[in-house]
């Protein structure tokens, strides 16, 4: 008899897929190249932020010894003042100059101890450092 028989195959090869597939992953490395780059400044940002802030507080601490040793000075040239005004020695003036570079000295510990303080406070921070 007269039957046929039809057998149809289709093949599908999409040609332009691979290209796409190309620049899709030239894409992807240039979002990976570039996040590495964010990354990198990142870290050295931070590494630069920190060894900044470990600079300012070493140098708030050689503050607050400085002023203590001013102050020990100021103490004992307010204390000669004194005395030499006491006996008549010294005059007002110089008396008065030196309680004035006494309370000065004073100031100026307290003030750079609390400049270590937030010194201390800010390396913490950036350090992401604990008590």
């Amino acid at each position: 008899e007269g039957a046929s028989r039809s057998l149809f195959l289709t093949l599908s090869f999409p040609i332009f897929d691979g290209i796409g597939r190309y620049y899709n992953l030239k894409k992807v490395s240039a979002d990976i190249e570039s996040a590495k780059n964010r990354l990198y400044e990142l870290e050295r940002s931070a590494k630069q932020e920190v060894t900044q802030a470990l600079i300012d507080f070493n140098l708030s601490i050689e503050k607050v010894k400085m002023y203590r040793a001013l102050l020990t000075q100021a103490e004992a040239n307010f204390s000669q003042a004194l005395e030499e005004y006491r006996i008549g020695k010294g005059d007002i003036l110089t008396l008065l100059q030196s309680e004035r570079n006494l309370a000065k000295a004073k100031e100026g510990l307290v003030d750079s101890i609390y400049n270590a303080h937030i010194s201390l406070a800010y390396l913490q921070k950036v350090a992401s450092l604990k008590e």
